[in-house]
């Protein structure tokens, strides 16, 4: 059997779960219009800050740690501890981890975004953004932090999508559910043509074993980076690295 065909109980599974994948019921479409109504409520705030400045948020130039600091630490912390998990259980074949990788690695790429976020929604002048790349100084924790979180995203990103690429292609060939058009099209784009073939199976093990190894030495210095950001606000001549 191919690894994009599946048994009785994966077919069934499929079958139960999926009309959540050929449309939407009511209380879908009345959660995803609450969250609409919630992301206009915080584009608001944003306008009210960029508007105003940041006094509406309470952080002033001696209170300059605040909810959004905060949130970006919590957020990018548990994104690094779910990809070190992830990584480690796949790397080391733990098979009662299987069931785990997965959702360690997306929840590592999930909050790794959004963790971000809240520093763009910390920068008081958005207009001066670029500065931070063509302006960079090399001696500053926040550089640093920059260059390793952009190239961790990526890194998780490809390690997701190489744990991803067997369910595209069940997706795409299974008839077990009816799912739209542009649906299949979209899980044929992603499943690059992987047919469960012996020699795919083998470079995509090998690929994701080994984006699994380049994880860890990468988690490590994302978080030895990020402590950085605090550690060295008391170098002397320093008020703070912000």
């Amino acid at each position: 059997m191919k690894t994009t065909e599946l048994n009785k109980k994966q077919m069934a599974i499929l079958q139960k779960l999926g009309p959540q994948l050929e449309s939407s019921g009511m209380l879908t479409r009345l959660w995803i219009g609450l969250l609409l109504l919630l992301i206009l409520f915080g584009g608001y705030g944003l306008y009210k800050q960029i508007a105003e400045g940041h006094v509406v948020t309470g952080m002033r130039d001696n209170v300059v740690w605040g909810y959004y600091i905060a949130n970006f630490i919590y957020f990018i912390g548990v994104s690094y501890g779910a990809a070190m998990l992830a990584a480690i259980l796949h790397y080391c074949h733990v098979s009662w981890g299987r069931p785990i990788i997965r959702i360690a690695a997306l929840m590592a790429l999930v909050t790794g975004v959004i963790g971000p976020v809240f520093i763009l929604l910390c920068i008081g002048r958005f207009d001066r953004l670029h500065y931070l790349f063509i302006h960079a100084r090399v001696q500053s924790p926040i550089t640093w932090d920059v260059m390793v979180i952009s190239t961790y995203l990526v890194g998780i990103t490809v390690f997701v999508y190489l744990l991803l690429i067997k369910d595209f292609a069940i997706l795409r060939d299974t008839s077990a559910i009816d799912l739209s058009g542009w649906r299949k099209r979209l899980y044929n784009a992603l499943a690059l043509r992987y047919k469960g073939a012996p020699d795919q199976q083998s470079q995509v093990e090998h690929s994701t074993r080994s984006m699994a190894f380049i994880m860890v030495p990468k988690v490590i210095l994302a978080f030895a980076v990020l402590s950085w950001i605090f550690g060295m606000t008391l170098r002397p001549g320093w008020h703070s690295t912000i």
